[in-house]
């Protein structure tokens, strides 16, 4: 299966709560503009933001939805100030705070 591609890299995982990363926020993002360029643009700009823990281009009302880890709710309001919402094509955001996390797993079921 590595040969194949199939197996991608090995990880550890880390307790998000013993780092101080116990916030969990899945926000969804507007784009003000639909371009190849300016998607492009945004996606390189998620990469560069660790706490940015998953990125989706979604279908529907909503253009991204991301999953955000923060130490506390102040510093996910300093990400979503700071740095989502001065990006130069987001247009809104919506936040959702995870009250707690019911089901994780990283294995897919094959």
């Amino acid at each position: 299966m590595e040969e194949a591609g199939v197996l991608k890299a090995q990880v550890r995982l880390v307790d998000p709560d013993l780092v101080g990363r116990g916030v969990n926020v899945m926000c969804q993002v507007r784009m003000k503009s639909h371009s190849p360029a300016e998607r492009q643009a945004f996606e390189a700009f998620l990469h560069t933001k660790p706490e940015v823990m998953e990125a989706h281009s979604m279908s529907g009302e909503w253009d991204y939805l991301l999953r955000i880890v923060a130490e506390d709710v102040a510093g996910y309001e300093r990400f979503l100030m700071r740095d989502l919402l001065n990006h130069a094509n987001v247009a809104t955001a919506a936040s959702h705070f995870a009250l707690s996390q019911v089901k994780y797993t990283t294995a897919l079921p094959v």
